[in-house]
């Protein structure tokens, strides 16, 4: 997803995206990945902090959390989760690409 995203995020004629480019390219794909995980995250909390003992098994937890709640129980918590994963994605990623910029940058140097 990041890729997708940082191809058309990259002005045309050039190869990489801005900074600003794969800023906004790595919080897009930070809440791709947390709107497809987050469930599984949920259940995997739920069983946590299930002190209990309600939950057999983490299905049971899916189904009990859907039966009670519907699918909105296992979407509880994911405004605060999604904002924090726009920015700490971004950040990451644009972290990885100045790294991964410097080090072909290098590389291709001492090849010459």
């Amino acid at each position: 997803a990041n890729e997708v995203m940082r191809r058309a995020l990259t002005p045309q004629g050039a190869s990489e995206p801005t900074s600003l480019g794969s800023f906004v390219a790595g919080g897009i794909t930070g809440m791709i990945f947390w709107t497809t995980v987050f469930p599984f995250d949920a259940i995997k909390t739920r069983i946590q902090t299930d002190t209990a003992g309600r939950y057999l098994s983490a299905s049971h937890c899916f189904k009990e959390t859907l039966r009670l709640e519907g699918w909105r129980g296992l979407y509880r918590g994911f405004t605060p989760s999604l904002l924090r994963a726009y920015p700490a994605c971004a950040a990451l990623f644009v972290t990885y690409d100045l790294i991964a910029s410097r080090f072909s940058t290098h590389a291709a140097s001492d090849e010459h």
